[in-house]
């Protein structure tokens, strides 16, 4: 069976993330999200791990955190396979965010941590 990474991608570390490589800039792609949708994504988690707990969006511009915990329990759809659990959102629900260059950050119950790529929140009509 195969899987497909949809959306923005997550790393287990934050130092993996493009803008903390040294080669960031030359980088071709650039994650842009409209500021009215919160980005598809799809992490996955090991099958036995606990709840998530903590669930911000960081916007790195405003040096702002934004708790989205309850955005995400309600939108974010969790698959059980053989021995992981994959997290999806599609992206598809409103809700209203701060332009600027963010990332999102997830926490479980055991500690264990997510954080996904930069993405740029902008007006798409601009």
């Amino acid at each position: 069976m195969r899987t497909v990474e949809i959306g923005v991608p997550f790393f287990s570390d934050i130092n993996k993330q493009n803008r903390n490589r040294v080669y960031y800039n030359a980088l071709p792609v650039e994650w842009v999200s409209p500021g009215n949708r919160i980005p598809s994504f799809q992490f996955l988690a090991p099958i036995d791990d606990g709840a998530i707990t903590d669930f911000d969006i960081i916007n790195l511009d405003a040096g702002t955190t934004t708790d989205y915990l309850t955005y995400f329990n309600a939108n974010v759809t969790s698959v059980s396979l053989d021995i992981t659990k994959v997290y999806s959102h599609l992206g598809d629900v409103s809700q209203v965010l701060t332009k600027g260059r963010s990332y999102m950050y997830v926490q479980n119950v055991e500690g264990m941590e997510w954080f996904s790529e930069v993405f740029t929140v902008t007006d798409l009509q601009e």
